[in-house]
C-alpha cells in the first residue's frame, strides 16, 4: 500500500485527489439523499421541512461517512510509518551480515540497562569486543573474506 511521496508536489497532488474523490462521494451521496427524501419526480413540490431534513440527513451522513473513510485511511498509513520507523530502527542497530547489535545498537541497550540497573540499585558488567584494525582484513583480503572472518 505504499504511496510515495516525496515532494510537497506529491503532496499537493494526493490531497488534489482526496479532495475530488471526497467531492464526488458528496454529490453521489447528495443525489442518493435526495432522491430517498423527495423521490424520483422532478417537478414535485417541495416544502421547507423536506428540505431542512435532507440538508440536515445528507450534511450529517456525508460528513460521518467521508471522516470516517478519511480517518480509517489515515490509520492505515500512521500504521505503515510505524512499521517502517520500526524496521529502520532496527536496521540501523543491528549488523546486517550477523544480526548482532552494531556500535549504535549496543550503545542504546547499554544505557538502558545500566539506567535500569541503577534504578533498582543492583550492579551492573558491560563487556564490549571488538577487533583492533579489522578493516585491513576487508581491505586486504576482500569482504567475502572478512565476513567470514
Amino acid at each position: 500500500m505504499a504511496i510515495k511521496i516525496e515532494t510537497r508536489g506529491d503532496v499537493l497532488r494526493r490531497t488534489g485527489k482526496v479532495m475530488v474523490t471526497a467531492a464526488g462521494m458528496t454529490a453521489v451521496m447528495s443525489f442518493t439523499i435526495g432522491m430517498l427524501v423527495f423521490g424520483r419526480d422532478l417537478s414535485a413540490p417541495i416544502t421547507v421541512g423536506q428540505m431542512q431534513v435532507f440538508g440536515l440527513t445528507a450534511g450529517v451522513f456525508i460528513a460521518v461517512a467521508l471522516s470516517g473513510a478519511m480517518s480509517y485511511r489515515a490509520g492505515l498509513l500512521m500504521l505503515e510509518l510505524t512499521r517502517t520507523r520500526r524496521e529502520l530502527a532496527q536496521i540501523s542497530q543491528t549488523d546486517q551480515l550477523t544480526g548482532l547489535l552494531n556500535r549504535r545498537g549496543f550503545d542504546a541497550e547499554a544505557a538502558a540497562a545500566l539506567d535500569k540497573a541503577q534504578e533498582d540499585g543492583a550492579s551492573a558488567a558491560v563487556l564490549m569486543c571488538d577487533i583492533d584494525h579489522f578493516k585491513s582484513i576487508n581491505d586486504r583480503y576482500g569482504h567475502e573474506i572478512g565476513d567470514k572472518v
